[in-house]
């Protein structure tokens, strides 16, 4: 199934992180406002050969970001992004008219994603996420691909 995925073309050249986008042939990932798919997230989750469980974010359109540094809360609260420096530890985001943005540090080794709608825009979401790619990661930002 993974012709039924979409790519960021600039991250092609890491083999190192799986990403894949999902189309409507894994059907809808949300069951209504408070409830995700599981089930439907999973199917397309071991489609793109991720094996563990996937950590989500509860989006407000904010301008805030979350480390996450295990699989013990799935889905963080009150965030629209993620970021973690750690390995094999998958993170998912859901939009719909909004955008999802990944960022790599391929030299720190440091991932995250982004909910970035109009709002959390105005609030700086991808600028407070590069931040905490810095402060949390020593991250340079010349290294982050976007």
């Amino acid at each position: 199934m993974r012709d039924k995925t979409y790519q960021f073309q600039n991250f092609l050249n890491y083999p190192n992180i799986i990403r894949g986008i999902s189309t409507k042939a894994f059907g809808s990932m949300k069951k209504d406002d408070s409830l995700l798919a599981c089930e439907n997230i999973e199917v397309f989750r071991k489609s793109i050969s991720i094996v563990e469980r996937a950590v989500s974010m509860q989006k407000i359109h904010s301008g805030n970001v979350a480390k996450v540094s295990n699989l013990e809360k799935l889905r963080i609260p009150e965030t629209d992004a993620l970021v973690t420096g750690t390995k094999k530890l998958p993170l998912v985001v859901l939009t719909a008219d909004c955008l999802p943005i990944m960022l790599y540090d391929p030299t720190k080794k440091v991932i995250g994603i982004v909910h970035a709608g109009y709002k959390g825009l105005l609030k700086q979401i991808i600028g407070n996420t590069v931040k905490r790619f810095i402060s949390e990661f020593g991250s340079k930002p010349a290294d982050i691909i976007v």
